[in-house]
C-alpha cells in the first residue's frame, strides 16, 4: 500500500459519476429532443389539415365561378378533380412531414438511451480500471527485485 489509495479511490468515483451524469444528461436530451420531434409532427398535421380545408374551400368558390359562367360538365368535373388532388396532395405532404419528424424522434429516444448506456458502461469501465489499481498483482505488487532503493531513485 502506498498511502494513495483514497485518492485513487476517489478518482474513479468522481469519473464514475461524471460518466453516469453524462449518460443521464444524454438520456433526458434524447427524451426531449423526442418530445419537441412528437410536437412538431402534431403541428404538421394540424397545419396539414388546416391547409387541406383552406384549398376545398378555395376550390369549393372556384367551382361556385364556373358554374355561374355556364361552363360545360367536362370542365366542371375536371376542375373538381383537379381540386381535390390538390387537397389530397397538401394532405399527403404533411402527412410525410409529420411521419418523418416521428420518425426524428424515435431517433432521438434511442440516441439518449444509448447515451445512458454508454455512460454506464464508462463507469463500470472507471471503477474496474480503479479496482485493478488497488489489486495486487505480480506487476505491481513491490518484491525485492522491483522495489526501488535510494540509489535507483538517485540515478546511480
Amino acid at each position: 500500500m502506498t498511502g494513495m489509495e483514497p485518492l485513487l479511490i476517489a478518482s474513479m468515483a468522481m469519473s464514475a459519476m461524471g460518466s453516469i451524469a453524462a449518460g443521464n444528461a444524454a438520456r433526458k436530451a434524447g427524451n426531449f429532443n423526442a418530445a419537441v420531434g412528437r410536437e412538431n409532427a402534431r403541428a404538421a398535421t394540424a397545419e396539414g389539415i388546416e391547409n387541406a380545408e383552406r384549398q376545398r374551400r378555395i376550390g369549393a368558390r372556384r367551382q361556385g365561378g364556373l358554374r355561374n359562367e355556364q361552363v360545360s360538365l367536362d370542365v366542371l368535373t375536371d376542375q373538381a378533380a383537379e381540386e381535390k388532388l390538390a387537397e389530397l396532395t397538401i394532405l399527403y405532404g404533411s402527412r410525410r412531414k409529420a411521419l418523418a419528424l416521428m420518425q426524428g424522434a424515435s431517433i432521438s429516444m434511442a440516441a439518449g438511451k444509448t447515451g445512458q448506456r454508454a455512460g454506464y458502461m464508462s463507469a463500470a469501465g472507471s471503477l474496474l480500471k480503479g479496482a485493478s489499481k488497488l489489486t495486487p498483482t505480480p506487476y505491481n505488487t513491490p518484491t525485492p527485485y522491483n522495489t526501488p532503493t535510494p540509489a535507483t531513485i538517485a540515478g546511480i
